[in-house]
C-alpha cells in the first residue's frame, strides 16, 4: 500500500501543530472546547499514524517530474532574479532592486497555483531590459526567458495531472483520507475559537496560524525582521548590523534599510543594532515559538 504526498503533508502540519498545542497547553486548558479539540485531534492524529505503518509513500512519475521542474523554477529565478538586482544596485533603481528580492526557498515554498504568474510577472518585468547596454553585460538573454516561461507553463499544466492521480483511488487511502478529515475539523473548530486569546495571548494566535499551515517556514523558531531609517529624515540606512547578543545570529541591513534575522529558539535576549555614523541600540526582546516579530529601527546620528 502507498500513501501520496499531500496526505503525507497533512500529516506533517498535524504532528507539528500537536507539538505546538503541547507546549502551550497552560494558555487554553481551561477554555474546555479548545481543550477538548486538541486532544481529540492529537487521538486522531495517533490513528493516523497507524494508518501509516507498513506503507510508503508514492513517488515518481508526474509527481517526481513536477517536484524536479519546481526547483528548476526557482533555481532559474534566483538566478533572473540576482542578476537584475545586481542591475538595479549598479545604477541605483530601488524600486527594481525590491522587485527582485526573491530567494530559492521563498518560490520553493509558493503554492503550485501562484508560479505561473510569478514567472509572468518576473518576464514581463526583464523583458523591457534587454535592450539595455549595461543590462546586456549580466547575461540574461531573451532565449532564456523564453525557456523559463516554457517552464512554468509546463509545470503548472501538470497540477491537474496529479490531482487527477491522486483522485483516482489508485494511491488513496479512504481510511486515511477519512481521518485527515476528522483532523481538519479539529482544526477548524479551535481556529473558531482562537478569537478569545487574541487580548492576552496574542503571540499564541500568531503561532497557532503558523504551525497550523501546510508549508511552513518557521515551526519551532522565531526570529524577527524590519526596516533601519535615520531618525531625523527617514532616509533608509544600508551596512547597519543588527545582531542577537552571545549568539552568531545577525544580519546587515540593504540599500532599502532592510534586515532579517530567523530561526531564533524561544527565548529572552539582548539585540544590539550598529554601524559607523549611528548611535549603537541595544533592546532586550523575547522571541517566541513560531512568531516572526516586526522591529523598525530609528537610528540617531553621531555628533561630529
Amino acid at each position: 500500500m502507498k500513501y501520496t504526498q499531500s496526505q503525507n503533508d497533512e500529516k506533517t502540519r498535524a504532528t507539528k501543530l500537536k507539538t505546538y498545542l503541547i507546549d502551550e497547553v497552560l494558555i487554553y486548558k481551561n477554555l474546555i472546547p479548545f481543550n477538548n479539540e486538541a486532544e481529540d485531534m492529537g487521538t486522531n492524529l495517533t490513528t493516523l499514524d497507524t494508518l501509516f505503518e507498513g506503507k510508503v509513500i508514492e513517488t515518481g512519475g508526474i509527481t517526481e517530474q513536477k517536484a524536479a521542474d519546481k526547483l528548476s523554477i526557482a533555481m532559474t529565478g534566483v538566478i533572473l532574479c540576482g542578476a537584475t538586482k545586481a542591475y538595479a544596485t549598479k545604477i541605483g533603481d530601488k524600486d527594481l532592486m525590491a522587485k527582485m528580492s526573491y530567494s530559492k526557498s521563498y518560490i520553493e515554498d509558493m503554492k503550485d497555483s501562484e508560479i505561473l504568474g510569478f514567472v509572468k510577472k518576473i518576464v514581463k518585468i526583464i523583458t523591457p531590459l534587454l535592450d539595455d547596454v549595461v543590462y546586456k553585460t549580466y547575461g540574461i538573454t531573451a532565449t532564456q526567458l523564453g525557456a523559463y516561461s516554457t517552464l512554468a507553463t509546463h509545470f503548472n499544466g501538470q497540477i491537474g495531472l496529479v490531482g487527477t492521480i491522486v483522485n483516482s483511488g489508485t494511491v488513496a487511502n479512504d481510511n486515511i483520507d477519512s481521518t485527515i478529515k476528522l483532523i481538519h475539523g479539529n482544526i477548524d473548530m479551535m481556529e473558531l475559537l482562537l478569537p478569545t486569546f487574541q487580548l492576552l495571548h496574542p503571540n499564541f494566535v500568531a503561532g497557532f496560524h503558523l504551525n497550523a499551515k501546510t508549508v511552513d517556514l518557521v515551526v519551532h523558531h522565531g526570529g524577527f525582521q524590519g526596516k533601519i531609517t535615520l531618525e531625523t529624515t527617514g532616509a533608509d540606512l544600508e551596512g547597519i548590523k543588527v545582531e542577537i547578543i552571545g549568539t552568531s545570529k545577525a544580519d546587515t541591513s540593504d540599500l532599502l534599510g532592510d534586515y532579517s534575522i530567523i530561526k531564533v529558539k524561544p527565548c529572552t535576549a539582548i539585540i544590539q543594532v550598529s554601524g559607523p555614523k549611528v548611535v549603537t541600540q541595544k533592546i532586550t526582546h523575547t522571541f517566541h515559538k513560531g512568531v516572526i516579530d516586526t522591529l523598525d529601527f530609528k537610528m540617531e546620528s553621531l555628533k561630529e
